[in-house]
């Protein structure tokens, strides 16, 4: 073949095709395929989806050890793939299963700290590659390796805004308060608007109260690190700031770690070493994570009340707390009153128990009110004979949360009962009562009722 007809023969070659073919990591699919990979910012975890398309092949049912799904991360920050750790999941053969086959999900913790960047710099991505391989882990070493069963999948993920951090530097980030990431708090210590992570419960224009968990990071993690949650009113100078500390009881972490095979979770109550400072276990380099990366928990008391304060994440680095390292500065405004209920059926001043005939319309006076109003409504019980009668209006929403109620709620208005559809019976008429706050990290918010007794009795002849 000379010259000329080589390069005729080298143009027809598919030069895509040939690489892609070189790099080919892809086995069969047909027992179980890798469907997306993805990111889930909130925790800063690198996730797998992936699906098993069989009813059996699986090494058991579910009351036997069954076999392992191994997905492995790989990340390009910009340099070529770097390994960041395998995951996996348990899968089980099943008498039946659904058309389109049993989804299952694989998330690894990945420390994002060191390759954040400001938001006025633009968007940080990074290149994603997971590797599925069934019963035997894919390879550490190469991306590309061949696995029998299983097959990869490509992605691209935006890394969140934050502070320049060089490799190697270590640095705490306070991330979460009350389990709400910390962009969404304002200056003054209110949730803008969100949810929270754990119980996708949602505040808006919020203060705090109760039990606040403290959730963070420290860049470039080694063992034997320590650190201390800080404390000062808004706006009060920094030597006001005092340790948060979680004593007698200590703080209750649980501890995900990976052994390259397989993930185990344990409990770990971890307690003061002294001067507040409590050791950080949440350690990447060696495969071991704090589940919700929590950092500590403030129970805020009455005395908080009507207060904001100043938190952040001091990281010692030599044992003396005047060089210890600062994180970011979180403001948390506090609520921790419950809000007025007051209810009353007019026959005079603070009538709370009354008789009518089956059939009337009765009024009464309502108070619903609170700094951070933010719902109310009534109910009447027992609910079987009342036949769904309420009292007009019913309930009342926030403004913020989409009503028509502005804070500070409603005071000293009018309610009426059309007793119509009632049964004799006796009743009560509960007023409820809740407020924006969140209270507990995400578990409710501040509540308080008032409630009438009245029965609607059978006319004697």
């Amino acid at each position: 073949m000379g010259f000329s007809s080589a390069f005729v023969s080298l143009e027809k070659v598919d030069l895509g095709e040939l690489v892609e073919n070189l790099l080919n990591t892809e086995g069969d699919t047909s027992f179980e395929q890798l469907n997306c990979v993805g990111l889930n910012p909130n925790n800063d975890q690198l996730i797998g989806i992936l699906n098993v398309k069989k009813a059996n092949g699986y090494s058991g049912g579910p009351c036997s050890a069954g076999s392992q799904e191994f997905v492995a991360f790989w990340v390009d920050w910009g340099g070529g793939w770097a390994y960041a750790g395998t995951s996996s999941v348990t899968v089980h053969d099943y008498n039946l299963i659904p058309d389109g086959g049993l989804d299952y999900s694989v998330f690894l913790p990945i420390d994002l700290t060191s390759h954040r960047q400001p938001c006025d710099a633009g968007p940080k991505t990074a290149k994603v590659r997971a590797v599925l391989s069934w019963n035997y882990p894919p390879s550490t070493t190469d991306p590309y390796a061949p696995v029998t069963w299983g097959n990869s999948d490509e992605t691209l993920i935006l890394i969140g805004p934050g502070p320049i951090v060089e490799p190697g530097v270590q640095i705490p980030f306070l991330s979460r308060l009350g389990d709400i990431s910390e962009n969404k708090i304002d200056g003054s210590g209110r949730i803008t608007d969100a949810h929270t992570i754990q119980t996708a419960a949602h505040y808006v224009n919020a203060p705090f109260g109760g039990r606040i968990t403290i959730a963070g990071l420290i860049s470039s993690a080694v063992p034997g690190m320590k650190y201390r949650v800080m404390k000062k009113p808004h706006g009060a100078a920094d030597v006001s700031y005092a340790p948060i500390v979680n004593e007698p009881g200590g703080l209750p972490l649980t501890i995900d770690a990976f052994n390259g095979v397989s993930w185990t979770q344990t409990d770990l109550t971890v307690h003061d070493l002294g001067d507040g400072y409590y050791p950080y276990e949440d350690i990447p380099s060696a495969s071991q994570f704090v589940e919700a990366h929590l950092m500590g928990e403030w129970y805020t008391t009455a005395a908080d009340d009507g207060h904001a304060f100043d938190l952040r994440i001091d990281l010692s680095i030599d044992g003396d707390p005047a060089h210890d390292v600062h994180s970011n500065v979180v403001t948390a405004l506090i609520d921790n009153q419950a809000p007025v209920a007051l209810l009353d059926i007019d026959l005079g001043i603070g009538v709370e128990c009354a008789d009518f005939d089956p059939g009337v319309t009765f009024q009464g006076h309502y108070t619903a009110a609170d700094d951070n109003f933010g719902s109310f409504s009534f109910v009447i019980r027992p609910p079987g004979p009342a036949n769904g009668a309420l009292p007009s209006p019913s309930s009342g929403l926030s403004t913020f949360l989409g009503g028509l109620i502005a804070d500070p709620g409603v005071n000293n208005q009018i309610y009426t009962l059309n007793t119509g559809p009632m049964r004799p019976c006796g009743y009560s008429l509960t007023l409820q009562v809740w407020d924006r706050t969140n209270v507990n990290s995400g578990f409710g918010s501040n509540y308080n009722e008032a409630s009438v007794g009245f029965c609607l009795r059978v006319p004697t002849a």
